[in-house]
């Protein structure tokens, strides 16, 4: 479609994740993501170490 629409299902993904928590996501749509760690070799990060990565950097700084 053109325009800002990757930004606009960004923050509409966002909001709606804010809303109903990553609970909401079903599963097969989990599966199959996956990023490569770069710098890392084959390492590739799934879900749970992508969740757990996040939940790492929102933690405040001591």
């Amino acid at each position: 479609m053109g325009g800002d629409t990757d930004t606009v299902a960004a923050v509409t993904g966002a909001a709606a994740g804010a809303v109903h928590g990553v609970a909401a996501i079903p599963d097969r749509w989990l599966a199959p993501l996956h990023v490569p760690l770069p710098g890392s070799g084959d390492e590739v990060l799934r879900v749970p170490e992508l969740a757990a990565m996040a939940r790492e950097l929102a933690r405040p700084s001591t």
